[in-house]
């Protein structure tokens, strides 16, 4: 065995090893074993995955400004004049928020389907702060809460609204 292939396998028997351990078998299931042909890949898996939330409003500069100094987010791309401006900012996590202009104005928060965008913070009470003095309004005031469900589920939270009538939330959870 050559040391090329030799390194080959030892990253394959690598990932192998580490999918196994991020997803155990179900008790009673065996665990299908692994292709023989498995060839090194990049260290994220790919499959489905957040890249980004984009949401459309009516004022750009404002909505820009917010997420950037209210969230701390920080602008990577931007394109486009007037109605046609957009920005892609980058959330910190290796997902993005896309800013488009041309919306039109809202003053209470929006009704959709999406109920309101989840942020993971570290610190939902700065996040909070941050946002209301970046002229947020606040939706709930930080909170910590247990969600009773499959396990006593312990989070931080606050809510604010957005310039656009968006509902924003700053989640803390040491588990997911």
């Amino acid at each position: 065995m050559t040391r090329r292939s030799a390194t080959a396998l030892a990253a394959a028997a690598g990932i192998i090893a580490a999918v196994a351990l991020a997803a155990p078998a179900k008790p009673g299931r065996q665990t299908p074993a692994p292709p023989q042909n498995v060839k090194p890949v990049a260290r994220r898996l790919h499959g489905p995955g957040l890249h980004h939330i984009a949401i459309k409003v009516a004022d750009f500069d404002k909505s820009l400004r917010f997420y950037q100094e209210g969230v701390g987010m920080k602008k990577v791309f931007g394109w486009g004049t007037g109605d046609g401006r957009g920005a892609m900012l980058d959330m910190g996590d290796g997902n993005y928020f896309e800013v488009f202009a041309g919306g039109k104005p809202r003053t209470a928060p929006i009704d959709s389907p999406i109920l309101h965008i989840a942020l993971r913070s570290g610190d939902p009470y700065g996040a909070y702060k941050r946002a209301m003095d970046a002229g947020a309004a606040s939706q709930m005031k930080p909170t910590d809460m247990t969600i009773p469900g499959d396990h006593a589920l312990k989070i931080r939270i606050s809510f604010v609204v957005g310039p656009d009538g968006e509902v924003v939330e700053f989640f803390k959870n040491d588990e997911f």
